[in-house]
């Protein structure tokens, strides 16, 4: 999605999308977000999906994104829409919350991105510590931004 398609200055529009990948002891849950406009992106790593690291992923966007209003498009998972959530965003006014309809995946412009983080950050490797997972996703969302361009949808509507 790119910012033409709302007629509104000075927004960030950023996609969400929790991802799950494996390391050798367990799980590392990834929370990304992802500025089609620039191509900007950030993550986190986290031992599980909770409220609280996904408002710990919040308070970062902010910090990442100082300026201007922000739009965060992202699917209905419940994490989403916790109360904690809800008055997160009642205290942060500049932030706004779209949620894409259930099942329609392609409407999120995370998805391919997720996946080029991905083989950035997993393919053709195995990790023995879900440190080494967490740090290779960091280099590799570090790798992105320093290369980042801005991402156009290619997906025909």
């Amino acid at each position: 999605m790119s910012s033409g398609l709302f007629a509104t200055c000075g927004l960030s529009f950023i996609v969400c999308k929790w991802g799950k990948n494996y390391g050798g002891q367990g799980y590392v849950w990834i929370v990304g977000g992802f500025e089609p406009a620039t191509g900007k992106a950030l993550t986190l790593s986290t031992a599980r999906r909770r409220t609280a690291d996904f408002i710990a992923f919040l308070d970062s966007l902010m910090t990442a994104w100082p300026d201007g209003d922000i739009v965060l498009i992202m699917d209905n998972l419940s994490v989403h829409k916790t109360l904690d959530v809800r008055l997160w965003a009642l205290a942060h006014q500049r932030v706004r919350f779209l949620f894409q309809p259930t099942y329609a995946p392609w409407l999120n412009l995370i998805e391919p991105w997720w996946k080029r983080l991905r083989n950035l950050a997993l393919k053709g490797r195995s990790f023995s510590t879900i440190q080494a997972v967490t740090d290779a996703i960091a280099q590799a969302t570090a790798f992105w931004n320093a290369h980042c361009y801005p991402y156009r949808w290619l997906k025909p509507v």
